[in-house]
């Protein structure tokens, strides 16, 4: 909704900012919308700044001097814009339609370009312990990704993490991933509901391809964990069961990382919900500020007792130390179902727990720093995982 803020500030860029970023530099007013082309060659943009001297920054209302990355070991790269997927709750499928016209929405940098990235961060910060591909998912064409395995491990040679989706990478791609130094993935799943992520995310994995990203990745040594959505008025108990369910069947150990749907403006999550009334215009991000709090669901936000049981069955169902047996009785008790706080304080109790144990495993490696300690320091701030 960038039409809210023009009462606050002079423009309101839309599309890539770099464009309309290079003609304020060279003396440009603007006022109110910009149009800014999509770039077409992600090789042509410079490297991150970072590390500059003069450089502050804010944290909790305080003014900071230097660059926060300077604390932390773990360096962040964008190899890619735009994402190849439409998925029906993602702003990517709102970019899309602004960029018709404009060129190819989805695009990637050349594994050259990519490397050449971070063999500068890890000249500039050689503390680097882990590299971390963002962007929406890592998908490249299969001489890509040959080029990038052959490279990276002598080149970079440091451990890094990707994000994907399931059915994305093949066995061959992981293989030589994990030899060019793959640690993690990071997949989004959703919901293992088929009729949720086909009807209401607009997506098209299945229950078996998570099973055998799954396989694939433990066959290969490669640490996994799943993204799943939770908080849509679309969903019922049948689709929040599912999720249990197939947790309970999936191949231990791996990791969850839970999310609030956010409601982005125009999407076709946001279209639907406001068409059953399910939803007002003050529920859409822009005018609501709920992803503040719940970007990364926690059970410390208001919800209804059914959804505390089923979120809190999702959390004790990531724990390998937890039989499934046990985890499958609470799920069909009656009493739990009504009074779900004692499933809510086990599964607050097994994240505090598992977060101890990958603290202390980051402090064996190197990566557990006073940056991460501020973050995630505090029983508020755990994560489920």
């Amino acid at each position: 909704m960038p039409e809210l803020f023009l009462g606050e500030c002079d423009f309101v860029i839309k599309g890539e900012p770099e464009e309309a970023a290079y003609e304020i530099g060279r003396g440009s007013q603007p006022k109110g919308f910009i149009e800014s082309k999509p770039i077409k060659d992600l090789d042509s943009l410079p490297f991150p700044d970072y590390l500059q001297p003069g450089t502050f920054f804010i944290e909790d209302n305080k003014l900071r001097r230097g660059d926060p990355i300077s604390e932390t070991v773990e360096y962040r790269i964008y190899p890619t814009r735009g994402c190849p997927y439409a998925c029906a709750y993602c702003n990517n499928s709102v970019l899309r339609n602004i960029f018709k016209d404009k060129g190819r929405y989805y695009r990637f940098r050349s594994a050259e370009n990519v490397i050449a990235e971070l063999e500068a961060a890890k000249r500039a910060m050689p503390r680097t312990r882990r590299i971390k591909f963002d962007g929406d998912v890592f998908a490249f064409p299969k001489k890509w990704i040959e080029k990038f395995c052959d490279e990276y491990r002598s080149r970079v040679g440091i451990p890094f993490e990707i994000l994907s989706y399931p059915g994305e990478l093949d066995e061959n791609d992981l293989a030589g991933l994990k030899k060019a130094g793959l640690l993690k993935i990071q997949a989004g799943i959703q919901s293992a509901s088929e009729k949720e992520v086909k009807n209401a995310y607009g997506r098209n994995s299945t229950v078996k391809d998570i099973h055998e990203l799954t396989r694939i990745a433990h066959r290969l040594g490669i640490e996994v964990v799943f993204d799943i959505i939770f908080d849509n008025p679309l969903a019922t108990s049948e689709d929040k069961k599912a999720m249990v369910e197939m947790l309970l069947n999936l191949e231990r150990p791996f990791l969850i990382y839970l999310y609030s749907l956010t409601v982005f403006p125009k999407t076709a999550v946001a279209k639907e919900l406001l068409a059953r009334g399910l939803i007002t215009i003050d529920d859409i991000e822009g005018r609501a500020r709920k992803s503040f709090r719940q970007f990364r669901l926690s059970l410390d936000y208001p919800r209804s007792r059914e959804d505390i049981f089923w979120i809190s069955l999702v959390i004790l169902s990531s724990k390998s130390f937890i039989p499934r047996g046990l985890i499958r009785a609470a799920m069909n008790s009656a009493w739990l179902r009504q009074n779900p706080q004692l499933l809510k304080f086990s599964a607050q109790a097994a994240d505090i727990l598992k977060a101890g144990v990958l603290a202390m495993k980051m402090l064996f490696n190197g990566e557990l720093t006073m940056f991460k300690i501020r973050q995630y320091g505090s029983f508020n701030r755990v994560i489920s995982q």
